[in-house]
């Protein structure tokens, strides 16, 4: 910068003077930062030491407050859709939010018939234990209620279904609380817990014990990769401390919103995957960049600018089409999927804080034992891409024929719910489940409850069951009236136990038609698999007979038909969200119409692809050898897919703005489009390939986990991210880019600022274009 003293310097202002001669110490780098990124980068450098600081401080007093604070546990509910009939008809029969079926089942197993004198007493001595314990609400078993849907078929085994109290997660937390002092042998008595509430808590507990380990192998792997990548293990340091960091602040942060809304516990396991994921992109890139521009010959504080300048540009348009993405999953009905939502937002804001502050501080300290790199061309990918654009059609038709091979299973997808089979075949809760499956004459998520909201007379009722016991499907009726079978009323039995209203405790009657004020409820019970498509039939057929009166149907089956009339409602809107959010965002940053266009299309390809290959795996039952063993259910969990495809869209769209970057770079320099095209391909095809197998290397700490649903992200989203850095990417992109030519560029008239090239494409980058 010149000495000569400027003109408004010969003030005789002593202020006017002072902030002459500051302006003129300023350091050459500080010139060029009149951007916000620029700006943030500047501040970085200039003082490295007091960012660090601060930075880590703020993570470390998060981190501490949440140990010593001690927080409740997250949650392990909200996979049911709220606002729907069925919370509606349960939420009426407990007079609180939450399930009125059974949330824990006890399994007792006798060593001889369970009708013996020496069983049945210790049956109910278990059965008094449990009615007595705190947040038990009622419970029923077979030495109380004589019901035989509760004894086993081979007499030696009964059930004691417990209705708990609260929603969902404070009836799971009570079920952690009470299995350990309920199982286990009782007198004559071998005691096994099930049900929906126990099954979460384990399924929480081991994602923790799989998060745990992935958290061991992921780190380790990744910085060699780096260190292969990047051919420095300072380097590679850089994006692994930038992904701790993000880890820690985004552990913390869900932990603290634990405390003000329901937060699922799955989200942990999430949060560290995609932290790393993403951290590790970003900065990645920047690193990356920041190399460049010290081969270019720029200092190191100007480096750092210029880096955040482009690549952190990047990075932060990347971000927000992330978080957008991410905030479209809101929308849909499930509290699960919204934790998920806002496990990804954090995630992602925090890793592009970190990018953007922090690492420029760390470059600025370390950066000038790096060794300077050149900007490099990926050979292979250079070679790919000229012969994508030679032969366009060729390429494009043949990797749409292969993706469409990938997409033709959706075709026959079904959807349902995940259950204990999601466990480990090893864990008891499955072990017990799968036991009452097929040892007893019916299954509490096969019964349906109608609750009524006034109190119609016993002859309506009456009528009401009776014709709700002729459908098809259903076994037989409890109704305060009685129990009915095949449309009739049956006599109530000799010595049975009455009273309780129900067969199985799953919140019907009161025994007399509204007494004390308590809802008139019936419990129907079928026989189809909760489900099952004859299950939902039969919801819909109940609903549809005449009643006395205003009624909800709720029940499991009636919960599975509303969480998927609900996700189809809801999906829609989310996908237009997501679209017009994203193709407004990437107008605005490649100032073209038709680019966000094509971007959006491939995305959507490259998701169908996904779900394809899901559905044939987890789904049909196939390459267990390769993602590990898991039991096909014949369906896939439902609440997956909206956050399979939220993220895998973010990545598309996160390895889209890197490559965009580098093809409006070159495209706004010479003005070449095919160039260009290859130009970007080459310069981003490593960087990309890098990143998308890192980010594969995270999602297989997900893949590797005992839960399924757990492990369907984690092989869904390292297969979207491979196939998007390789076949998209690398063939379709470029292959659409010159067929569509200069009309990639094309805007209104209101768009067409050019916007300002702050570093050029060099001439070598043209050349190294090719004819």
């Amino acid at each position: 910068m010149s000495t000569e003293q400027p003109p408004e310097a010969s003030s005789a202002d002593p202020r006017t003077r002072g902030r002459a001669r500051r302006r003129d110490r300023r350091p050459a780098h500080a010139a060029a930062s009149t951007g916000l990124l620029e700006g943030i980068a500047h501040h970085s450098v200039r003082r490295p030491l007091l960012t660090l600081a601060a930075s880590v401080l703020a993570v470390l007093t998060l981190v501490c407050g949440v140990i010593v604070w001690s927080p409740q546990p997250m949650s392990t509910g909200g996979y049911d859709a709220s606002g729907t009939e069925s919370a509606r008809a349960e939420s009426e029969l407990t007079g609180q939010p939450g399930r009125a079926s059974p949330g824990l089942l006890l399994h007792a197993r006798a060593d001889g018939p369970i009708d013996s004198p020496q069983a049945r007493a210790d049956g109910l001595a278990l059965t008094r234990r449990v009615t007595g314990e705190t947040g038990v609400v009622r419970a029923d078993a077979y030495w109380t209620t004589g019901a035989a849907t509760l004894r086993s078929r081979d007499g030696r085994a009964a059930l004691v279904t417990v209705r708990l109290a609260g929603d969902e997660a404070e009836q799971t937390r009570t079920a952690a609380r009470l299995v350990p002092r309920l199982t286990g042998q009782r007198g004559s008595l071998e005691v096994t817990a099930a049900g929906w509430a126990w099954a979460r808590g384990q399924g929480a507990e081991q994602g923790a014990r799989d998060l745990a380990v992935a958290e061991a192998v992921v780190a380790p792997v990744t910085l060699v990769i780096l260190v292969v990548a990047f051919g420095s293990a300072l380097a590679a340091m850089f994006p692994l401390l930038i992904g701790g960091l993000t880890v820690a602040g985004t552990w913390a942060t869900l932990h603290l919103l634990n405390q003000v809304m329901e937060v699922s516990a799955y989200s942990l396991n999430i949060a560290t995957a995609l932290g790393f994921g993403f951290a590790v992109d970003y900065a990645l890139l920047i690193v990356t960049r920041y190399r460049e521009e010290r081969g270019r010959g720029l200092p190191g504080p100007a480096a750092v600018v210029a880096a955040a300048g482009t690549a952190g540009r990047s990075v932060t348009v990347s971000a927000g089409v992330v978080v957008l993405a991410f905030c479209a999953v809101w929308v849909m009905p499930f509290p699960w999927l919204r934790s998920m939502a806002l496990a990804g937002v954090a995630v992602v804001v925090l890793s592009a804080l970190c990018s953007v502050v922090v690492l420029p501080a760390l470059l600025a300290l370390f950066g000038g034992r790096l060794r300077h790199r050149a900007a490099t061309t990926s050979p292979g990918w250079r070679r790919i891409a000229l012969w994508a654009t030679r032969r366009p059609w060729v390429a494009g038709v043949g990797c749409a024929v292969l993706l469409a091979g990938l997409v033709w299973p959706v075709t026959h997808a079904r959807w349902g719910f995940a259950d204990e089979r999601s466990l480990p075949a090893h864990s008891e809760v499955r072990r017990t489940a799968e036991t009452i499956r097929t040892g007893f004459p019916t299954e509490p998520d096969r019964e349906l409850l109608v609750v009524f909201a006034g109190a119609p007379g016993t002859g309506a009722v009456d009528r009401y069951a009776r014709s709700v016991a002729a459908l098809p499907g259903v076994t037989h009726v409890t109704a305060p009236t009685g129990r009915y079978e095949d449309g009739e009323r049956l006599p109530p039995p000799t010595g049975a136990h009455t009273g309780t209203g129900t067969d199985t405790g799953a919140g019907a009657g009161t025994g007399d038609t509204g007494a004390g004020g308590a809802p008139v409820s019936l419990t129907v019970s079928t026989r189809y698999a909760g489900q099952s498509q004859a299950a939902e039939d039969l919801v819909h057929r109940v609903r549809g007979l005449p009643a006395p009166g205003e009624h909800w149907v709720g029940g499991t089956p009636a919960r599975h038909v509303d969480a998927k009339d609900a996700l189809k409602r809801r999906a829609p809107l989310a996908g237009l969200l997501i679209a017009v959010t994203t193709f407004l965002l990437l107008f605005r940053y490649t100032r073209s119409v038709l680019i966000p266009l094509k971007t959006l299309a491939l995305a959507a390809l490259s998701l169908s692809a996904c779900l394809g290959a899901m559905v044939y795996v987890f789904q049909d039952g196939h390459l267990r050898w390769l993602v590990g063993d898991f039991t096909a259910t014949g369906w896939l969990d439902m609440t997956v897919p909206p956050l399979l495809c939220a993220v895998a869209f973010a990545l598309t769209i996160d390895y889209e703005v890197f490559l965009l970057a580098r093809i409006k770079e070159h495209y706004t320099a010479h003005g070449d489009h095919v160039a260009a095209v290859v130009a970007g391909i080459a310069r981003t095809g490593r960087l990309v390939s890098v990143a998308a197998l890192v980010f594969a290397v995270a999602m297989a700490g997900l893949a590797t986990s005992g839960v399924v649903t757990l492990k369907i992200i984690g092989v869904g989203l390292a297969l979207a991210v491979l196939v998007d850095a390789t076949l998209i990417r690398g063939v379709l992109v470029p292959a659409f880019m010159r067929l569509t030519g200069d009309a990639n560029w094309w805007a209104p008239a209101f768009a067409r600022r050019r916007a300002p090239v702050r570093h050029p494409a060099r001439q070598e980058d043209h050349d190294m274009a090719g004819p």
